[in-house]
């Protein structure tokens, strides 16, 4: 079984938390001028690197390394994109709401998938 290591995430050990709460934020009452804030997590990091509180990103990114990183639909409006940069940038932004939506898209992530996901193409 694969399990994570770190890629674009700071090494280990990790002084602070990565997560990042974000947040749409409407600049001048204009719909058309939205941006993200970017509020970084206070809580002290554990040995995995993440706080307490954040244990459910290192959860998804475990479950990623046991997959292979690969593009995941999570929900209609929602994809992870392939790679274990992009698993790791969601990550840093994963709202433990979505535990079950996630959990439900690998468990039924099926082995057709898994093959094109590792060789590339589809086997017909």
């Amino acid at each position: 079984m694969r399990s994570y290591t770190p890629c674009d995430l700071p090494p280990l050990p990790r002084l602070h938390c990565p997560f990042e709460c974000r947040k749409t934020v409407q600049r001048y009452g204009s719909k058309a001028d939205l941006y993200i804030v970017k509020t970084p997590c206070t809580g002290k990091p554990l040995a995995n690197g993440w706080c307490a509180w954040h244990q459910s990103s290192q959860e998804l990114l475990d479950w990623g390394a046991q997959i292979g990183y690969p593009r995941l639909q999570v929900n209609s409006a929602l994809w992870i994109t392939g790679g274990i940069a992009n698993w790791e940038d969601y990550a840093v932004c994963y709202p433990a709401s979505r535990r079950e939506q996630i959990t439900w898209a690998i468990e039924n992530y099926s082995t057709s998938e898994r093959k094109q996901a590792r060789y590339g193409h589809r086997n017909t």
